[in-house]
């Protein structure tokens, strides 16, 4: 009878532990609370943020967006979950002021207007721009003509040195040394060929508003179009300034 009433006993004890848990407001609350939070959280992805990163770079960098491209996206943290609601980034532009190469930015993540993460960007930006190369190998003191030229595309961040991105500022020029065929054309690259050379015979103009008068001279100087160099009067044998018009022609300079 006695061990009877002990298995009575513990049947009942076992009865009320599991009545108490079923009904009590403090065991299951907290679950079911966890569960409804994580249902409305929303995770950040790689893409929304890709968006946010190439947005602020076309807003603040000189580049034009078909000229960009990014790579190697990183975001940290590397997961980013926030509630439900309206998302919107603040975002600020880098701190160095640097748009090319590895870039960081800083992105407030907003809930409703409300900040709930702020997290780093970053990727690398590489910009394609039009640069001039030569066509054709091409040799010291060569003159430029259009059809020694092609435009290229090439990734901004190995250019140095100034490379010309306009026909116009190639053609006419003086190559300063030997070009490969396909190498870039940089603007130390040339100068500006002498149109008189020093030793020369030259014409020498002398004008007034009413007056034009040519006469024979011999150039001091060598000299590339603008350029005011000396001139021996061939008749006085005296030594003018005159500016150089074009091969072999000079104005006298008053």
């Amino acid at each position: 009878m006695i061990k009877i009433a002990m298995q009575i006993r513990i049947c009942f004890i076992i009865y009320l532990l599991l009545f108490t848990l079923q009904h009590s407001p403090y065991v299951f609350a907290g679950t079911s609370h966890h569960k409804k939070s994580v249902e409305q959280l929303h995770e950040v992805t790689l893409g929304e943020l890709r968006r946010v990163f190439l947005k602020t770079i076309n807003t603040y960098s000189p580049w034009a967006g078909d000229e960009i491209e990014i790579r190697n996206l990183r975001i940290y943290p590397s997961r980013i979950k926030v509630p439900n609601g309206k998302i919107s980034f603040d975002v600020r532009p880098p701190a160095n002021g640097r748009y090319l190469g590895r870039v960081t930015i800083p992105v407030t993540i907003l809930v409703n207007k409300n900040p709930v993460h702020r997290i780093q960007v970053s990727g690398e930006v590489e910009v394609y721009t039009d640069v001039l190369c030569a066509k054709r190998a091409l040799k010291k003191g060569d003159l430029i003509t259009a059809e020694d030229l092609v435009v290229t595309r090439r990734p901004l961040s190995r250019l140095h040195g100034e490379p010309l991105t306009e026909i116009e500022d190639a053609v006419g020029m003086e190559l300063k040394r030997g070009l490969r065929s396909g190498q870039i054309i940089r603007r130390r690259d040339l100068k500006r060929p002498f149109l008189v050379r020093r030793g020369q015979l030259v014409t020498v103009i002398a004008r007034s508003p009413h007056i034009l008068i040519t006469l024979p001279g011999r150039a001091q100087d060598n000299g590339a179009k603008g350029d005011v160099i000396r001139v021996k009067n061939l008749s006085t044998k005296k030594v003018l300034l005159a500016e150089v018009k074009g091969p072999k022609t000079v104005e006298v300079v008053f």
